[in-house]
């Protein structure tokens, strides 16, 4: 397979998007239990049904620090996990907030998993819909948090971290992440790549 450039690539993310079940579980779940502020709900028309586009930050909704989702319930639409697919998406904490948010998640009634990846401790749970989420710490992450939710500010969530996309084709997904984002592999863990 060749690789074309386009001649210019994306140099930072403004959001990550998934597909999730009802609205108001969506909308509990980032605002009540991760703090995140509802930053902006606009409505998806391709299609009979409108979708609603959600839109969780911190409180300017700076880029990277938004999650925006797609409640897909009404609809009668579910997704099948696949390849090509967003796996999992990591939120960014400080390192000595990683425990605060494995109690409060316990709290909340979430199953957690603790588990190391690049070296970086990680609290895996799952979204009420069943998407794969974590928190990573992460020391020196700069971005402003939400400052008036329910978490306090100093353990508050900065933003998106990471995401992982399932693949048939690590050929198709390195040529992907060079030519279309400009990246390049930085690490791998087991079957984990980071680019």
């Amino acid at each position: 397979m060749q690789a074309h450039n386009p001649g210019s690539h994306l140099t930072r993310h403004h959001h990550v998007t998934i597909g999730t079940g009802a609205a108001q579980e969506d909308y509990d779940f980032h605002t009540r239990v991760l703090g995140m502020k509802s930053v902006k709900k606009t409505l998806f028309y391709d299609g009979a049904v409108p979708i609603y586009h959600l839109y969780y930050g911190n409180d300017r909704g700076d880029e990277s620090s938004l999650v925006t989702t797609f409640p897909m319930a009404h609809t009668g639409v579910r997704a099948t996990p696949g390849s090509g697919q967003v796996s999992y998406v990591s939120l960014s904490a400080p390192s000595a907030a990683v425990d605060y948010w494995r109690a409060r998640l316990l709290e909340h009634g979430f199953a957690v998993r603790d588990v190391e990846r690049f070296g970086e401790r990680y609290v895996d749970f799952q979204h009420p819909c069943g998407v794969n989420y974590a928190i990573v710490g992460v020391d020196g992450d700069v971005r402003p948090p939400r400052s008036a939710g329910p978490v306090p500010a100093e353990v508050m969530l900065r933003g998106t971290h990471s995401i992982g996309v399932s693949t048939r084709s690590m050929d198709f997904m390195d040529e992907f992440m060079e030519v279309a984002w400009g990246g390049r592999r930085i690490g791998e863990d087991g079957p984990l790549v980071r680019y």
